[in-house]
């Protein structure tokens, strides 16, 4: 049996803006904001093409851990306005 879960979010609203945010905010808690460029870098399908510069993928996937951690701490994880709710 498939679970099909409705979207906390409304029509105007979109999760991967949602997620962006949360992942901006984070970024600024531990001084490494994100700029426009690697804001829009996020927001846009990866391609074999243009490949996410190393360093840059490895800064990102650590802001998310911190994120998911906090989230799990916190009991909120399970919150469908979390980012790990958004990515659902």
């Amino acid at each position: 049996m498939s679970f099909i879960r409705k979207s906390p979010f409304s029509r105007n609203e979109d999760p991967l803006d949602h997620m962006l945010t949360l992942l901006a905010v984070e970024a600024e808690k531990w001084g490494t904001p994100l700029n426009e460029m690697e804001k829009k870098l996020l927001a846009t399908e990866a391609k074999a093409s243009k490949p996410i510069p190393e360093l840059f993928r490895i800064r990102v996937r650590d802001l998310i851990l911190r994120i998911l951690e906090r989230e799990e701490t916190e009991g909120i994880a399970n919150d469908p306005m979390s980012f790990s709710g958004s990515v659902e």
